[in-house]
């Protein structure tokens, strides 16, 4: 570590299968490695964008979901990891972790 600078801060996810396979197929620029299924501890800041991204992938004004769109179990488990993150970072903030 660098003298000056704050520590990197992480929290940790259970990264779904689903979730898993989905960034293994989109494979997202912002995401530098393969997140792999199970918990794992993640910088914060990289927590923030899987957040962004899960909340977007959420969203049903932003995403057709259903038969022609993005199938409700996937659906489901953006919203799932987008609760998840959203507690993990707040937790984080707060000093509770």
């Amino acid at each position: 570590m660098h003298e000056g600078q704050p520590p990197v801060r992480f929290v940790t996810l259970r990264i779904s299968a689903t979730i898993a396979n989905e960034y293994a197929n989109r494979c997202p620029e912002w995401l530098s490695e393969e997140l792999d299924e199970g918990r794992r501890r993640v910088p914060l800041d990289l927590a923030q964008q899987i957040l962004l991204d899960a909340e977007y992938n959420s969203d049903r004004r932003a995403q057709d979901v259903g038969e022609y769109g993005m199938p409700l179990p996937i659906f489901n488990a953006y919203r799932a990891l987008a609760r998840q993150t959203r507690a993990a970072i707040a937790a984080e903030n707060s000093g509770t972790t």
